[in-house]
């Protein structure tokens, strides 16, 4: 290899490095900041229980980018999932979002593990697998309204 390639490689590689360094969104992570899907709720309240009263999600669905999927198979129970997005694959994913529960379950979410209490943790509860990486975590945004946080 002649010293003008070898420069040339050694800068690409100087160049790549510092790009690296540099923070670039995530391709495999789209979840909302805690932050914004706070504010989000208590800036919409009126109008997600507007919307949980008539099992009607058109207007929530088109107006925000923070809710990926709604999932409101459990509404006649008083239960609905306002998912908020992902990151990772496989062993290392975690989701966040935010749910509405008429009667303050912080267990009925899918990602809440069944038949375990939770313990306080700052302004919330959660719960941590024993002998595992496996996390939960919920915290009362406003009224029935209920953020999460899962990783597995």
């Amino acid at each position: 290899m002649d010293m003008k390639k070898a420069l040339c490689l050694f800068l690409c590689l100087i160049v790549a490095l510092s790009f690296a360094s540099c923070s670039f969104p995530n391709p495999f992570d789209d979840r909302a900041s805690k932050e914004d899907i706070f504010a989000y709720v208590k800036e919409n309240e009126t109008a997600l229980l507007e919307s949980i009263s008539k099992d009607d999600f058109l207007t929530i669905r088109t107006s925000t980018r923070i809710i990926q999927r709604i999932d409101d198979d459990d509404i006649g129970k008083g239960f609905v999932d306002f998912d908020c997005g992902g990151s990772g694959f496989g062993s290392a994913t975690s989701y966040c979002g935010f749910y509405y529960s008429d009667d303050d379950n912080m267990t009925e979410i899918w990602c809440a593990p069944s038949g375990v209490s939770l313990s306080k943790s700052g302004s919330g509860y959660e719960w941590h697998e024993e002998n595992g990486d496996n996390t939960y975590y919920t915290e009362n945004i406003c009224g029935h309204f209920y953020y999460y946080e899962a990783s597995y």
